[in-house]
């Protein structure tokens, strides 16, 4: 009877053996790799259909506005590249053309003003040492004299170069108008394809706001703030008599209080309609697949997943289009924030060379017209700012699949 018992064990050991050994050879992952193989092309398809349908031809013609750094730091390549990339999941390569390009920028920038400055020192020292001998002498008039003349060059060689620098910091801001509203469209329409209506509603305000009030509102009275507060600088270092530090003060205060309130309505807002609108959004979304896959008969579950493979090329494609479109964002605006930066640093470094052996009414309108340049910077990196959260909040929009 023991001995029956063991053979029966042992007949079910092996048993056991021969039918995993048998189970192993049976090609699971081939019939896996076949569905997903399938699956993947399918949504491939769906891209490339979709991609086909879009026109990259206005960012395609702000890349060729691009001089070679700024094309570097996209990633010298065109917009749908770059799209096809983003899809593609591969976002690991280009970071060294990135920071090559932003030194070169950098170090450009500094050999571009070096000679500007110099041209300063020269000429402040110069007439520090004139009027330093007239007052030993005695000739304290001749002294003021040779005082409104160096300043008086100083201010026409700062004034040029900070107009030139205005015109950038308003190039830098058209361009960024226009690729809002060349970038927009696409997103909403994308978006709309979705099924986010109600995102959708709540954007379109929100985007015609940022690319047309808010624009309006750093153009028309952020910028002239900055003008006043270099004017009266320069008249406030004129002469010892005439002190306007108070208004100089006024527009840097005004230029901050109103900075702030248009970010933070404009912020306050999108955030609570968005996500708002996104939680509708998804549960329209999940509703409409419910209703696919329940109440039509046979083809409702093939339907569905239909349904999810179209939804999945467009998250994926609209999310792709937003990250290229802030890449392009950032090409360019790189160049107009390290050019006011340097020239920032430049400025303040003469200022501070020029203190102990210069009148110090030069060294002080040097620093004060450093400071008020810090607005430039502000009004650019606020506005892209803002650009890059809507952005960022239309690509977490209707990604519930």
């Amino acid at each position: 009877m023991k001995m029956k018992n063991n053979n029966t064990r042992l007949l079910i050991i092996i048993i056991i053996f021969v039918i995993t050994v048998a189970l192993s050879f049976i090609p699971h992952s081939c019939i896996v790799a076949e569905d997903t193989d399938d699956t993947y092309g399918e949504l491939q398809e769906q891209i490339t259909i979709q991609l086909n349908s879009l026109d990259f031809g206005e960012f395609e013609k702000l890349l060729s506005d691009l001089d070679s750094d700024e094309y570097k730091i996209f990633g010298n390549t065109s917009f749908l590249s770059k799209v096809k990339t983003i899809i593609s999941g591969d976002l690991s390569g280009g970071y060294d053309n990135v920071f090559s390009a932003i030194f070169s920028i950098f170090f450009s920038e500094i050999l571009s003003f070096m000679p500007l400055l110099a041209t300063i020192m020269a000429i402040t020292i110069l007439c520090s040492l004139i009027s330093q001998i007239r007052s030993n002498v005695g000739n304290k008039s001749v002294a003021d004299i040779v005082h409104f003349v160096c300043y008086g060059v100083v201010i026409v060689l700062i004034v040029s170069a900070i107009m030139q620098l205005v015109n950038v910091t308003t190039n830098a801001l058209n361009s960024m108008k226009t690729q809002m509203d060349i970038a927009f469209p696409i997103l909403l329409t994308i978006m709309t394809a979705l099924g986010s209506t109600v995102s959708v509603s709540v954007y379109k305000p929100a985007v015609l706001l940022l690319s047309g009030g808010i624009m309006q509102i750093f153009n028309s009275i952020v910028l002239p703030i900055f003008i006043f507060a270099t004017v009266f600088s320069i008249i406030s270092n004129l002469s010892g008599n005439v002190k306007l530090d108070k208004f100089v003060a006024f527009f840097n205060s005004a230029f901050k209080y109103i900075v702030g309130f248009v970010f933070t309505i404009f912020m306050a807002f999108l955030s609570i309609q968005g996500i708002t609108a996104a939680t509708h959004d998804g549960i329209s979304i999940r509703t409409a697949k419910f209703a696919l896959k329940s109440y039509v008969p046979i083809l409702g579950g093939y339907l569905s997943e239909g349904f999810d493979l179209i939804l999945a090329g467009s998250v994926l494609i609209k999310n792709a289009v937003g990250v290229s479109g802030l890449l392009l964002m950032i090409a360019t605006i790189i160049m107009p924030i390290v050019k006011i930066a340097v020239f920032i640093l430049m400025l303040k470094l003469v200022s501070a060379i020029l203190e102990p052996i210069a009148d110090s009414r030069i060294s002080s309108f040097l620093s004060s017209a450093g400071k008020n340049l810090s607005m430039l910077n502000i009004t650019i990196i606020g506005v892209a700012f803002m650009y890059f959260i809507t952005v960022v909040l239309v690509m977490c929009t209707s990604n519930v699949l």
